[in-house]
């Protein structure tokens, strides 16, 4: 049993390397310098970016479609006031919470950045929780404001596919 459980652990860890190791090489060889080279369209899928992350539920409501450099570049600068998690002048830590600088977001891999901010959010089994205190805080802010937003019911981020 013990030898069991310690060749899943030498497989999770080996696997969590290698998924790094390959994430930052790739990022780093396409580190988005200017708004038009911040990926558009992004799926938001925890499984695709962290799968070796132990406890972690499965992510039945992925969000499809989200539009990632809309959001970096003309939703979040000037609404930091409707969001704890960042300013107008750096909006990447509004979804990108570990984040300092563009260059922290692309020289860390997105497994283990989700993985320390889960760990400070409770953990894997808080994942939902995480990404709707992330968006939905922002949001409804935004609603309550009577400001132009995102959507702040189901169906408008987890579309059918």
């Amino acid at each position: 049993m013990k030898k069991t459980t310690r060749t899943t652990k030498t497989f999770l860890t080996i696997s969590l390397m290698l998924t790094s190791i390959l994430y930052v090489v790739s990022i780093a060889l396409a580190a988005p310098a200017t708004p038009s080279d911040i990926p558009e369209i992004i799926e938001i899928n925890t499984q695709a970016i962290a799968p070796p992350i132990p406890g972690l539920p499965k992510d039945k409501k992925q969000v499809k479609s989200f539009n990632h450099r809309q959001h970096a570049t003309e939703y979040l600068p000037g609404n930091s006031e409707f969001s704890s998690s960042f300013s107008d002048d750096f909006t990447c830590k509004a979804c990108h919470l570990q984040a300092d600088t563009p260059e922290s977001i692309n020289s860390t891999p997105a497994s283990v950045r989700l993985t320390e901010s889960l760990d400070k959010n409770g953990g894997p089994n808080s994942l939902k929780k995480y990404f709707h205190n992330i968006c939905l805080t922002c949001h409804k802010n935004m609603k309550k404001a009577k400001k132009t937003t995102g959507p702040t019911s189901c169906k408008g981020c987890h579309k059918r596919s």
